[in-house]
């Protein structure tokens, strides 16, 4: 009977140890692709996602003060199909070296000015909003390498398990997000201890 309540107890302890832990480790490594000099950070977001919209100034403010050689790899996902156009407008960007004309201002747009933006045809209406040319943008969002990098991004957040948004992938090991670290404050203080650690 001791034996048994001992066992119990343990048992009873895992949660709180897990959630004192902050992240989880993943039994089976992720991919890890990067410099081998740099701490690899996979952000796992969604233009969709209000949350990702509130984490992703705090995410960029924590990596301009961390002495941490890091370097930060954007992920857009797809829990659901209308999804998809969202994540294929990230790798329209990044292709088309735009980037900085689309990444924040496509979150501004359907967070802070409540527009729906969901579709291809809104997506581009927008891109061509930014300045881009309307030819060029259809022409990518059908293009081989965007469909490609899109397939990649399905295959990371596979491998990673991701299940919401914003998570945190670090090393291909580590697994962070907001409710397992006690809120995004909590989520950043987790990957500075991690990033420092794997620095070393």
């Amino acid at each position: 009977m001791r034996k048994i309540a001992h066992w119990l107890a343990a048992f009873l302890l895992l949660p709180s140890l897990a959630l004192a832990q902050g992240y989880e480790v993943l039994d089976k490594p992720a991919v890890r692709d990067n410099n081998p000099e740099t701490v690899l950070v996979h952000e796992f977001f969604s233009y969709a996602c209000p949350h990702c919209y509130t984490f992703r100034p705090r995410l960029e403010a924590w990596a301009e003060k961390t002495e941490a050689p890091v370097e930060i790899v954007r992920v857009p996902v797809v829990f659901q199909p209308s999804w998809e156009p969202l994540a294929k407008a990230y790798y329209v960007a990044e292709v088309l070296g735009a980037l900085d004309k689309i990444h924040v201002p496509l979150f501004e747009a359907i967070h802070a000015e409540n527009r729906r933006i969901l579709s291809e045809k809104q997506l581009v209406d927008f891109f061509v909003e930014q300045g881009l040319a309307r030819e060029q943008v259809e022409q990518t969002f059908k293009s081989f390498p965007v469909d490609m990098k899109l397939r990649q991004a399905k295959q990371l957040a596979d491998a990673y398990r991701i299940m919401s948004t914003p998570t945190l992938g670090v090393e291909g090991r580590y697994l962070l997000n907001p409710r397992a670290s006690g809120g995004q404050e909590g989520m950043l203080a987790e990957l500075e201890k991690l990033v420092r650690k794997e620095a070393e």
